[in-house]
């Protein structure tokens, strides 16, 4: 489950890896959004919940819950 104040890692590829943190929770149509507030972006980010990666590396392309300070 995902909660405001959770540090997030965006790995958008080539090298460029973004740190956030969850911001904001709200409902649309049924399903479970996350606002995230990345450093070096300007503006919010938004993702639906089920598009959240949980692993113990951020090799791959996308956005990762930072359990245990994976980074």
């Amino acid at each position: 489950m995902i909660e405001v104040g959770m540090k997030v890692v965006g790995n958008w590829g080539a090298g460029a890896v973004l740190y956030g943190v969850v911001t904001y929770i709200y409902e649309f149509r049924g399903r479970e959004q996350v606002v995230v507030d990345f450093d070096g972006l300007d503006g919010l980010a938004e993702f639906g919940e089920d598009e959240f990666l949980f692993a113990d590396s951020i090799s791959k392309v996308g956005v990762y819950i930072d359990h245990e300070g994976m980074v």
